[in-house]
């Protein structure tokens, strides 16, 4: 005996045919590329912006909108267009991304504002080392080393591997600490 499909029937078994592929699709594609050109999103990509002439506009939110985000997730990144900085949630608290205070210049990073603390935040000196569970190091070098220093400046201060012994540099000359 032959059944008759209603046209309910029907049109529902024609949609399940014809989206099924296309849900099918949409579940394995691994990412969203937003792009000027056709181009497939990279592999490790949730989501892949490229554009050579254009760049990705953060959400801007004042300092008030930004702390009054409800449960912000670890990660959430806006930009504070009160303090002019980008802000990331580290799952605790807001955290400035990056900061002006340090600079590079080749190879060396200086700091020229304030003190500097290691194992405080609170430093009382222009470097201020705190620690119960370690001591100082200063840099280690043999006599030949410390002697092809290029114009060390006064107060500078080594631990001599030939002598074993803490030097400092006066100036004009090395001397023993102790």
């Amino acid at each position: 005996m032959k059944q008759t499909k209603s046209p309910i029937q029907r049109i529902a078994f024609f949609l399940v045919c014809w989206l099924m592929p296309g849900m099918m699709a949409i579940a394995q594609t691994p990412g969203v590329a937003i792009a000027e050109t056709n181009t497939n999103p990279d592999a490790s990509a949730i989501l892949d912006v490229s554009s050579s002439s254009k760049g990705i506009l953060i959400p801007r939110l004042s300092t008030t909108q930004r702390l009054a985000i409800a449960s912000p997730a670890n990660g959430l990144l806006v930009f504070d267009d009160t303090e002019s900085a980008f802000f990331y949630y580290s799952g605790s608290q807001w955290a400035r991304l990056g900061t002006d205070d340090w600079n590079q210049d080749g190879n060396d990073v200086y700091f020229n504002n304030g003190n500097v603390g290691i194992g405080t935040s609170e430093p009382a000196a222009a470097l201020d080392v705190n620690s119960t569970t370690g001591g100082f190091l200063p840099p280690r070098m043999t006599t030949t080393q410390r002697n092809a220093l290029s114009n060390p400046a006064a107060g500078t201060t080594i631990f001599n591997t030939t002598s074993g012994k803490l030097q400092c540099f006066d100036g004009t000359a090395w001397n023993d600490l102790f």
